[in-house]
């Protein structure tokens, strides 16, 4: 039971440390991706993911025009 423990908490610690995660999203490839991208192939791209939740003000969206999963905006303020 303890050596499968042990095994379980090293192979989280070997994973987490794999990915690379930084402030803003995972390392991939050259580039680091948003939250609201995958990594495909070396590359950032949108994730093809979608929400069924419904958004009155739409959903947030990233500096490369992906959407943040099951993520609204917030309301707009009035200037």
């Amino acid at each position: 039971m303890k050596a499968a423990l042990l095994f379980c908490v090293l192979l989280i610690v070997v994973l987490a440390s794999s990915t690379e995660d930084v402030e803003t999203g995972l390392q991939c490839g050259d580039e680091i991706c948003t939250e609201a991208q995958v990594c495909d192939e070396g590359r950032c791209v949108c994730s093809l993911a979608q929400c069924r939740k419904r958004c009155q003000y739409g959903f947030k969206v990233d500096s490369h025009g992906c959407q943040y999963f099951c993520t609204c905006n917030e309301r707009p303020t009035s200037a």
